[in-house]
């Protein structure tokens, strides 16, 4: 059932072993397919063992609601990894945030650009 994983996956989270927590999550996304809050979840616990899998669950989470705020975790995580998909992003955005937001993002992937690479 998947509000026992997502429960197991708070639980782990408090007790701070992220990447069971990560995997439980993981299985509560994938057994409620259709719930965007798992799957954003799902995308902020990932992004620590998985970019690609935090990736995708942000992109999944914003396909199924189509929230503002989803869309917004999708152009954040671009940014900070530079997604060749980072412009296309912000300019759906544009569309339905404030300027403000979209300032704040841009300020932040000229910082994330401006970054030395390791």
């Amino acid at each position: 059932n998947a509000a026992l994983h997502y429960s197991k996956s708070l639980t782990l989270v408090r007790l701070n072993d992220k990447e069971q927590a990560a995997n439980e999550i993981e299985k509560a996304a994938n057994m409620a397919k259709n719930n965007s809050y798992f799957w954003y979840l799902n995308g902020v616990l990932q992004e620590e063992f998985s970019v690609d899998k935090a990736v995708k669950s942000f992109e999944q989470a914003y396909l199924i609601s189509g929230a503002p705020e989803q869309l917004y975790a999708v152009c954040d995580i671009y940014i900070r990894y530079d997604n060749p998909k980072t412009d296309e992003c912000l300019t759906e955005l544009e569309k339905v945030a404030p300027s403000y937001v979209i300032d704040q993002l841009k300020q932040k992937r000229a910082l994330t650009s401006a970054k030395p690479k390791s």
